[in-house]
């Protein structure tokens, strides 16, 4: 069995059909790195570009520790972090790594769009969206 895939930018390949990770921190506009505790929900979208193709049904699909998703607090996480930072992983499973375009096709763009409702450092709750592209390799295509 291949090990997981697991990426936290833009341009990371994955091959069709395949178990991938998504692993990031949360960041508020005043550079904070959210706090475990102060993450309300997290949503999530799953798409293929260029048409917005919905991908194995990730449509403001909660994923705050469930359908997938995990936030841990840092020490827990891999690598561990500081003590107190929401470090967040969502497994993403091969029906998330499909081709949904009609042509033939060696590459497709997902989209992975995830909003955060949050309770600002300062008080008050507030919310974030971060968006990550990746390619998704044909398979099809590799005699």
């Amino acid at each position: 069995m291949s090990a997981i895939k697991v990426f936290a930018g833009q341009d990371t390949d994955v091959p069709e059909g395949s178990s991938h990770e998504y692993q990031c921190e949360f960041v508020e506009a005043s550079g904070a790195v959210l706090a475990i505790g102060a993450v309300q929900t997290i949503v999530a979208w799953l798409d293929a570009l260029p048409n917005g193709t919905t991908i194995n049904g990730r449509v403001a699909q909660n994923v705050h520790n469930l359908n997938g998703g995990s936030l841990v607090d840092g020490p827990s996480a891999v690598p561990p972090r500081a003590a107190g930072v929401g470090v967040f992983t969502l497994l993403l499973d091969p029906g998330d790594a499909v081709i949904v375009s009609v042509n033939d096709v060696s590459y497709e763009y997902h989209r992975l769009t995830l909003q955060v409702t949050y309770t600002r450092t300062g008080g008050g709750a507030a919310t974030l969206t971060r968006e990550v592209r990746y390619r998704v390799i044909s398979l099809a295509r590799i005699t």
